[in-house]
């Protein structure tokens, strides 16, 4: 858009007492000073430009409310726009800044500020005193130094801080999280101290005497026992560590026992954000296997966790099912594998897929509190089977855990 279309359209505006303008992706290089005779304007979209600077006459749009700067050039924020004091919605997303002028407090109406994609080192601890404010955004920043007292805005109610940091915080927090209060304080006290959970968690599943005892242990130690004890209750086996993304992650497997009585456990223990193996026995059928019946228990419990189907001791019998069939009416089945535990065969390839599914689940990498680590240190010394709640909160209160973080450690 040329100078001339832009000073028709501020015109134009101008007599028809206009109370928004869209300049949104025009081009514009720079916005003439007749910008400050719209008085009336209360909505100004200046997106998608190429605006390196304002004119001082901004600061006669004395009624303005919603202003969008998203997508520009600019390297500093005039300070003329901290005198539009109507304002509600500011957006200086995709910019050059550097700083943030504590003169922002100004703006003391300011309900939504997004600051993301910019190159901002820190935040002015002024900020706090925009009291109105309910959405803030600067994630895709530099920031080295965070504004504790942010968390005195108590109208907040989203946020998106630095992007390495927001993409760490476990889903399951996020969804359960109120407002962007409760984010925040899980930021401060990841800056207090953290690490990444490096943990994964896999869960095989079948009917009794399938050889899901003997497959694990294949998987992790290549150990072999033609008598294996079938598995009384759960057993669950923490020194399998692999590589994921240039990484060492352990393997948390949970083996359950196919006894009938433990089947009413399995909404305890079947969670998402899991890999799922479920082992069949290749010399049975369908129904003995009971393999639809272990498919919507995990959907059921566990959503669209992955699933890799094992058909064992195919060295007496050929895995036969439908594959096909399955795969349509479960599409979280990722892959079936036909192996053997007593010659190994096809169980260097199991491995390797199994790697391959862990590295696609989310939430592997999560920063924790370092509190948070504390306590599941505690609590996996304990060699009880199980402990009274009070004895959990307990421990949390000496390691310093907030009461209203208890459940969201367990959960």
């Amino acid at each position: 858009m040329t100078k001339q279309e832009v000073l028709q359209k501020i015109k134009e505006a101008k007599e028809n007492n206009s109370t928004t303008l869209h300049l949104t992706n025009s081009k514009l290089t720079e916005l003439p000073p007749e910008i400050g005779q719209l008085t009336n304007l209360q909505a100004l979209y200046l997106a998608g430009n190429q605006l390196t600077k304002l004119p001082p006459e901004i600061k006669q749009l004395t009624n303005l409310q919603i202003l969008y700067l998203t997508e520009n050039q600019l390297m500093e924020l005039p300070l003329e726009i901290m005198q539009l004091t109507d304002l509600r919605i500011l957006s200086l997303a995709g910019n050059k800044l550097t700083e943030l002028p504590s003169e922002i407090v100004q703006l003391t109406n300011l309900e939504r500020l997004s600051l993301a994609r910019n190159q901002l080192t820190e935040l002015p601890p002024k900020i706090v005193q925009l009291t109105n404010l309910q959405e803030i955004y600067f994630d895709e920043n530099q920031l080295r130094k965070f504004a504790d007292e942010i968390i005195q805005l108590k109208n907040i109610q989203f946020y998106i801080f630095d992007g390495e940091r927001h993409k760490t915080i476990p889903s399951e927090y996020l969804a359960r999280a109120t407002n962007g209060k409760e984010l925040i304080n899980y930021y401060l006290l990841l800056k207090k101290g953290g690490r990444e959970l490096n943990e994964a968690k896999i869960l095989v599943v079948g009917q009794g005497s399938v050889g899901k005892t003997s497959l694990i242990k294949r998987l992790i130690t290549g150990e072999y026992n033609l008598k294996e004890n079938k598995t009384d209750g759960i057993d669950i086996y923490k020194n399998w560590i692999v590589s994921v993304n240039n990484r060492k992650i352990q393997l948390n497997v949970w083996d359950f026992g196919g006894q009938e009585i433990m089947h009413a456990t399995h909404q305890f223990f079947l969670t998402k954000r899991s890999l799922y193996i479920l082992v069949l026995d290749s010399r049975l059928d369908k129904d003995e296997n009971r393999i639809e019946y272990w498919l919507e228990k995990i959907k059921s419990l566990a959503g669209d966790s992955p699933i890799i189907v094992v058909g064992n001791k195919i060295d007496q019998h050929p895995l036969d099912i439908n594959k096909t069939g399955l795969k349509i009416k479960y599409p979280n089945i990722t892959d079936f594998y036909p192996v053997s535990c007593k010659t190994k065969e096809n169980l260097f390839k199991l491995k390797e897929d199994v790697v391959k599914e862990i590295g696609k689940l989310s939430g592997i990498h999560d920063v924790l509190p370092e509190t948070w680590f504390k306590v599941k240190e505690h609590l996996e010394k304990i060699e009880k089977d199980y402990i009274p709640y009070d004895t959990y909160t307990e421990i949390c209160k000496k390691i310093g855990i907030n009461e209203k973080d208890y459940g969201k450690l367990i959960r």
